[in-house]
């Protein structure tokens, strides 16, 4: 239990050094929970959900920063999060114990699923996944492209337990599998016979394997019937035959070397699909070429090089900001802006603003609402669209904004049209002529961040609606144009965390034909004081990124402004709490990966073996329970 706190601490440290090369040490959060998963006797479950709830409360406290009642919210969530590895304990001991699957295969294999629920149900968690660690070592993580993230999870758990088994069981323990035999008074005449019958038994198995079938046969056969006969009346002073423990050293022998071979596959493959993947820059599984799809417009792609800014800008957010603080983000961004289009001679393909840092909203009527809905004349409302249009007139370059969309309808039911559906959006703003180009709205939202459930059946004045910006929920992924016949598409905060929902935009564009090369982030982590969040977050760019096989550019407030290849290397980045826009010339490098085709299917299949292990394991419980009452009663 002592090695399952250590490898849990140890995890724990962990959150704080990522983009270290210190991270590869992460392979002994396995090594050291193997202990537990093998030792076959009853645990106390309790301490385990203890130290994954402790791990959560440290590992996400920054979900507390935007408000002290938020505290409710981490404790909540962590407990919750703790239920996941919680499952994966009692389902990975299950499948090594009760269905005696090996550690190796069955660890990994309810790791995934789990992993595979936390971040589906109630709408996903995926900070703080293992493989996060292991970001800035990109020959570990190419294997993403295969079976998402979830892959380089398990091959982490897989190789870790792999290792652990072998220390544990063959090196450290490797005593229990010699011949020991105490010497006394009863067994002293004994122990000289089974020597010699131990060293016949030995020598004509050693040379039955080196010499022809046709030779010594029948000398041979008649050895060891002798030493059977004398070995099967023969006892060690624990109890057991000879040659039944002889036999039970043999296969934990050839169990240890089982697992020392996969264990060598499993990571010996990983580097070497990540080395020739990076090599020949293409899918090792399919004999197109770097850029070749079933998109006609691919291969005209294939060489084609975007400059873009991305802004990166340190406001501070709160629930209730001024108006002065309010103007003071705006003013920040358009001289960002300006200092973008300066540095490069104003030769950009597009500048991007992070997620709701424009305060001006964009506002649409719908079903006969009209401006008076909102108490605004016709002039303040021109005199909006106008600004959002003006700058990128000023610097004749196409502006992606994250800005607030106010949706004014006179059909809604729940609401009246004075209080106008709030979106989340990426706007992009053309300049030639200059119109609203493209909008996306953002579809995943945060709980209790942009949502409540149920809100509709709770007060007015209840604590989390107060501080809730409730927004509403966009329907459909949006093609953002940024070249004739190239296309972006566009994830908000977030968003980026879920493997599938960018995935499924990606496919859903592709079937409409209009693929996108490039995808984006726009996100606001000025509520979280640069504290670790920023980096937990870069860590599910870079994984969308090769899981993809998609350029990758993320604009933050607050955070990390990057730009990252198709293989997850960061190609430019922002200095933590700078001011400054991060410009860089994307090379639009892309193919369809084999994630697109399999999807989260493997990993489903993991969730489905995972939830068997523990169906199995409640009613193996369940059943000793019952006799154990029958019993009693009797």
């Amino acid at each position: 239990m002592y090695l399952f706190f250590l490898g849990t601490i140890l995890f724990c440290l962990l959150q704080f050094a990522y983009g270290s090369q210190i991270c590869l040490i992460v392979f002994f959060v396995p090594i050291l929970w193997t202990p537990l998963l093998l030792n076959p006797a009853p645990i106390k479950y309790r301490y385990v959900y203890l130290s994954f709830f402790i791990f959560w409360l440290i590992s996400v406290f920054w979900i507390s920063s935007p408000h002290p009642v938020a505290i409710v919210g981490l404790v909540a969530l962590a407990g919750f999060l703790s239920l996941y590895w919680l499952l994966f304990f009692v389902s990975a001991r299950s499948a090594i114990h009760l269905l005696h699957l090996p550690a190796v295969i069955a660890v990994p294999i309810c790791w995934i699923g789990c992993e595979f629920l936390r971040n589906n149900l109630l709408g996903g968690f995926s900070f703080c996944s293992i493989e996060h660690l292991l970001f800035a070592i990109p020959i570990l993580i190419q294997i993403a492209d295969i079976g998402g993230e979830y892959l380089v999870g398990g091959m982490i758990m897989s190789v870790g337990t792999g290792i652990g088994t072998i220390l544990f069981t063959g090196v450290l323990n490797c005593s229990r599998f010699n011949f020991r035999f105490e010497p006394s008074a009863d067994s002293l005449s004994k122990n000289r016979l089974l020597r010699s019958c131990s060293a016949a038994f030995f020598m004509t198995e050693l040379i039955s394997k080196f010499c022809p079938k046709n030779i010594f046969t029948n000398s041979l056969a008649g050895s060891n019937n002798v030493t059977k006969n004398i070995s099967d009346n023969i006892s060690d002073n624990t109890g057991q035959n000879v040659t039944d423990k002889f036999i039970s050293v043999q296969k934990k022998r050839n169990q240890i070397f089982v697992t020392i071979i996969i264990t060598l596959f499993v990571f010996g493959s990983t580097i070497a699909y990540g080395y020739l993947t990076m090599s020949y820059k293409r899918n090792l599984f399919d004999n197109n070429s770097l850029g070749s799809n079933s998109n006609s417009n691919s291969d005209s792609n294939s060489d084609l090089t975007l400059t873009i800014a991305s802004l990166q800008g340190n406001s501070p957010v709160s629930i209730n900001m001024t108006n002065q603080q309010l103007s003071d983000c705006l003013k920040q961004y358009i001289e960002l802006t300006r200092a973008a289009v300066q540095t490069n001679n104003g030769k950009l393909d597009l500048i991007i603003w992070p997620e709701t840092v424009c305060p001006v909203p964009y506002i649409i009527f719908q079903n006969g609402a009209t401006y008076e809905n909102l108490g605004l004349n016709p002039q303040a409302l021109e005199f909006n669209h106008e600004m959002l249009l003006k700058y990128s007139v000023e610097t004749m370059t196409p502006i992606l904004y994250g800005i607030s969309t106010w949706v004014v309808d006179n059909n809604r039911n729940k609401k009246s049209a004075n209080q106008p559906l709030r979106l989340n959006s990426a706007l992009l703003v053309v300049p030639n002529p200059p119109e609203f180009k493209a909008r996306y709205d953002k579809i995943q939202l945060v709980m209790f961040g942009e949502y409540v459930p149920f809100a509709d059946y709770l007060p007015e004045n209840f604590p989390l609606r107060s501080i809730c910006q409730e927004a509403g929920r966009g329907k459909l992924p949006v093609a953002i144009p940024i070249k004739d016949n190239v296309f972006a598409s566009v994830n908000i905060c977030f968003e980026s965390t879920v493997p599938h929902h960018v995935r499924r935009q990606i496919l859903s564009l592709r079937r409409a034909g209009c693929e996108p090369v490039l995808l984006i982030n726009i996100s606001n982590s000025g509520w979280f004081g640069f504290k670790n969040q920023i980096e937990q977050h870069l860590a599910t760019h870079i994984f969308r990124a090769v899981e993809n096989r998609r350029p990758y550019i993320a604009a933050a407030n607050g955070g990390f402004s990057a730009a990252i290849n198709c293989f997850g290397q960061i190609t430019k980045i922002g200095k933590r709490k700078a001011v400054e826009p991060v410009i860089d010339q994307i090379k639009i490098q892309h193919w369809t990966p084999i994630y697109h085709y399999l999807g989260d299917l493997p990993a489903i299949i993991c969730t489905i073996i995972m939830s068997f292990c523990t169906l199995y394991a409640y009613k193996k419980n369940y059943k000793n329970k019952k006799m154990c009452n029958i019993l009693i009663t009797l």
